[in-house]
């Protein structure tokens, strides 16, 4: 699922081809990244940054 990381970016570019609203877009596309970025790392420690659990 390596490849899931990457949605913004492929909404940018599909966004932009179809000449949508650019703030639109990124808007979008930042909500995608966040809620894949919550999917994949649901305790809340993302880049280990925050209060996560301790290893």
């Amino acid at each position: 699922m390596e490849y899931l990381k990457l949605i913004g970016i492929v909404i940018i570019v599909v966004g932009f081809a179809c000449k949508l609203d650019s703030i639109l877009v990124i808007m979008v596309a930042a909500i995608a990244t966040a809620l894949e970025a919550v999917a994949e790392h649901p305790e809340g420690d993302i880049a280990g940054v925050g209060g996560g659990s301790e290893h």
